[in-house]
C-alpha cells in the first residue's frame, strides 16, 4: 500500500492533479464573482441569472464538443489538454479585462465554460490511462481529492478578493494566473 502511494505521488501525475486542482479553483472562484457582475454591474436581478448562465452553456457546447472530438482523434491527447488550459488562462484573463461590457463578459464565459467542460471530461480519462491500470484506483483517488481541494481554495481565495479592493478583476485575475501556471506545467509534461 505505501508502495503504491508513493508511485502515484509522481511528477508523471503532478499535471493531472495540478489540473483538476485549477479547473475547480477557477470554476469557484469563477461563480464567486460572476454573479456579483451581473448584478452589481449589469443591473441583471439575481433570479433572472439562470437565463444567463443557461445561454452561456448551451453556446459553450459548440467549443466543448469540438474540443473533445479532436482529442479523441489525436495522436498525442496531451496537446489538446495544453489547448483547454491555454483557453481556460485566456478566457479568464478576458474576464479580468472586459466584465464591464456584457457581452465580452458573456463571450470569455462561453470560452471559459467550453474549455472547462472539455477538461472536465480530457482529465480523468488522461490519468486514469497515464496511471495505468494497477495504480489507477489511487490516482484517481487523489485525483478527487485535488478536485475539491481547489473547490475549496477557489471559495476562499476568491472571497477574499471580491471583498479586498481588487474586487471582480481580482478574482478573474487569480484564476487566470492559476490556469497559467498549471499551462506551465501542462506544458513542460507535454514536451517530454
Amino acid at each position: 500500500v505505501r508502495r503504491s502511494w508513493r508511485e502515484v505521488l509522481t511528477r508523471r501525475l503532478l499535471p493531472y492533479y495540478a489540473g483538476i486542482f485549477i479547473l475547480h479553483l477557477s470554476l469557484t472562484a469563477t461563480f464567486i464573482a460572476v454573479p456579483h457582475a451581473l448584478r452589481d454591474v449589469h443591473g441583471i436581478a439575481a433570479p433572472q441569472h439562470w437565463k444567463f448562465y443557461l445561454a452561456v452553456f448551451a453556446a459553450s457546447l459548440a467549443l466543448t464538443v469540438p474540443l473533445l472530438l479532436w482529442s479523441e482523434r489525436s495522436a498525442k491527447p496531451a496537446r489538446t489538454v495544453v489547448a483547454g488550459a491555454l483557453l481556460l488562462a485566456l478566457a479568464q484573463g478576458a474576464l479580468a479585462l472586459c466584465y464591464l461590457h456584457f457581452l465580452a463578459m458573456a463571450v470569455a464565459l462561453v470560452i471559459f465554460f467550453g474549455a472547462f467542460n472539455f477538461l472536465e471530461a480530457r482529465l480523468p480519462s488522461s490519468l486514469a490511462g497515464a496511471a495505468g491500470e494497477e495504480m489507477r484506483g489511487a490516482a484517481l483517488g487523489v485525483f478527487s481529492t485535488c478536485q475539491f481541494a481547489g473547490a475549496f481554495a477557489g471559495g476562499i481565495l476568491g472571497g477574499g478578493l471580491l471583498g479586498s479592493a481588487m474586487g471582480i478583476p481580482g478574482v478573474f485575475l487569480l484564476a487566470g494566473l492559476a490556469a497559467a501556471a498549471w499551462l506551465t506545467v501542462a506544458g513542460r509534461s507535454e514536451s517530454r
